[in-house]
């Protein structure tokens, strides 16, 4: 048998395969640009919510506190690797869940039901690939966020953290 044949006859399990590809690809993406330290995606995030609070002198100060205190954790190197602990925990219960999911994949009752089978096997499929983000980037902020990259990113939170007090000292001027 040829490879095109091959690919004839199990064309809607390719197409299956490739349609859960592709959204898993995006999330498990998400998650280690997400996880990342300085990561554009935490960045934006952060700039929103400092635009949020700056609509009041109240939220404005209790973002100023979070971000003071977020500084303070930053600075600390054994918040580096609590992160990278949680990195493990997590990928450690994203493999239990998948196992779970497998072994009712063998259980006779849902045997019987094609349809249960595969949603579970796509489950599987899905917590494999969470655990396999996890750990990417558990390991990545472990070997590539260093001191160095840590105090910069407190350097950049302390400047955002001026600006938002210039911000609220005008705020209460008026």
């Amino acid at each position: 048998m040829d490879v095109w044949s091959h690919l004839a006859k199990h064309r809607e399990e390719i197409v299956w395969a490739i349609a859960l590809a592709i959204p898993l690809a995006v999330i498990c993406a998400v998650i280690v640009d997400f996880f990342a330290l300085g990561s554009r995606s935490r960045e934006a995030l952060r700039h929103f919510r400092n635009r949020m609070a700056e609509q009041s002198t109240s939220r404005l100060a209790k973002r100023i506190e979070e971000l003071r205190d977020y500084q303070k954790r930053l600075s600390s190197d054994r918040w580096l690797y609590l992160f990278s602990f949680q990195c493990i925990f997590l990928t450690l219960i994203s493999f239990s869940l998948a196992a779970i999911c497998l072994i009712f994949t063998r259980a006779d009752l849902i045997r019987s039901h094609a349809e249960v089978v595969f949603n579970l096997m796509s489950m599987v499929l899905a917590f494999v690939c969470f655990a396999g983000a996890f750990a990417w980037a558990g390991l990545r902020h472990v070997y590539r966020d260093t001191p160095e990259k840590m105090q910069g990113l407190v350097r950049k939170v302390g400047r955002e953290i001026e600006d938002l007090e210039k911000k609220l000292a005008k705020h209460s001027e008026n």
